[in-house]
């Protein structure tokens, strides 16, 4: 009886503390919602602390913590049901004891999610911090900006090498790749174009072909810091998806942010691949944009797009043509589109193909200086 009291008393203590913080932490995401200054100034200074030693703790691990959490997740709560339920067949079952418990988990998880990467939602927008004019684009906008980008990756493509069957290959591995994408943050940083402190490396994912069929080619884990990456994706959508989580890592929450500080990260890099994959991902957008936008211009640019690239496209969509039509993609889309909803981006999963107007903005204010 001695031992359950202690027990009791332990997790009561536990409890309002858990509860503290969490009355605290909610207050920080209801002052970052109402005011984005303040939302600023905590992502860089508290959430920035916090992602770098998140990071920190489990970088020097050669596996994703992770997924490695994923994976173990489901065999606990089994266990924890199980159990459950043998001690309510004892009769040694304490309803409320448990329920304390579970409050105690969900207080403890949504503390660190808020405090790391949580209130980056609500910062200020990145096109504002970057001195950038964002708008919707016209037609006519967005048809130029396809052919300026299918320029430079022409340029780009011809330093770079291609298999048989047209896809290209990085010459780097991908602890090399990793790597440079952190000197072309570091470039960026110098620059004073994003200022981010991070050490970290990205974790390539060990069942990256089964998540596939997920379509998620990469995932931020703000419980354990790392930047997890699904190596079983061609090598230009790998690359960029490495430099898309490492922008998450540095406070970036949006999809369409992270997709801009990716391209940015990797043509600030100095690597001709590199520059080559953001080059790709980003007409690959563009090409999607006016698909939906206009098919008779998505015609005319797909019928003007040199061999090289189309070999690099067809490449792609012979390598996804099996995952196409998963379950298991409609569900990840749907939670991630919640989630994203959420957290205060309307636009759900639309909202990873909206870098393009970043990036125009970013052409036009390059166009004027």
């Amino acid at each position: 009886m001695t031992d359950k009291n202690s027990e009791g008393k332990i997790i009561n203590r536990v409890l309002y503390i858990t509860l503290s913080l969490f009355i605290f932490t909610a207050l920080i995401l209801i002052l970052s919602i109402i005011k984005s200054g303040f939302a600023d100034w905590y992502n860089s200074s508290v959430g920035a602390f916090l992602r770098l030693a998140f990071s920190a703790i489990t970088g020097f691990l050669p596996f994703s913590l992770a997924e490695l959490c994923i994976i173990v997740a489901p065999l606990l709560i089994v266990a924890a049901i199980s159990y459950s339920i043998v001690r309510i067949i004892k009769k040694n079952f304490n309803l409320r004891t448990f329920l304390k418990k579970l409050l105690i988990v969900f207080f403890i998880f949504t503390i660190i999610f808020i405090n790391v990467f949580g209130v980056c939602y609500f910062a200020s927008p990145l096109a504002s911090r970057l001195e950038l004019e964002r708008k919707e684009l016209s037609r006519q906008q967005l048809y130029e900006d396809a052919l300026y980008t299918r320029t430079l990756l022409e340029s780009a493509s011809g330093n770079v090498n291609f298999d048989k069957s047209g896809a290209s290959v990085n010459p780097h591995t991908f602890s090399e790749t990793d790597s440079l994408i952190d000197k072309g943050y570091d470039a960026l940083s110098q620059s004073g174009v994003y200022k981010s402190v991070m050490i970290g490396n990205s974790k390539p994912i060990l069942l990256s072909k089964l998540m596939t069929y997920t379509h998620i080619s990469g995932m931020y884990m703000p419980f354990t810091g790392e930047a997890n990456v699904n190596t079983n994706y061609p090598d230009y959508v790998v690359a960029f998806t490495i430099a898309h989580e490492k922008a998450h890592q540095r406070g970036i929450a949006s999809e369409d942010e992270a997709n801009f500080m990716a391209f940015l990260a990797c043509m600030a890099s100095g690597d001709e691949y590199l520059e080559y994959a953001a080059l790709m991902n980003m007409y690959d957008y563009f090409l999607d944009a006016t698909f939906k936008q206009d098919e008779e211009m998505y015609n005319e640019l797909v019928d003007k797009t040199p061999e090289v690239i189309l070999k690099e496209m067809y490449a792609y969509y012979k390598f996804f043509e099996k995952y196409t039509n998963s379950a298991a993609s409609v569900v990840a889309e749907s939670v991630n589109d919640t989630y994203l909803k959420t957290m205060g981006k309307e636009d759900g999963v639309k909202s990873y193909g909206l870098v393009i107007e970043l990036y125009h903005a970013y052409i036009q204010k390059e166009k004027a200086e």
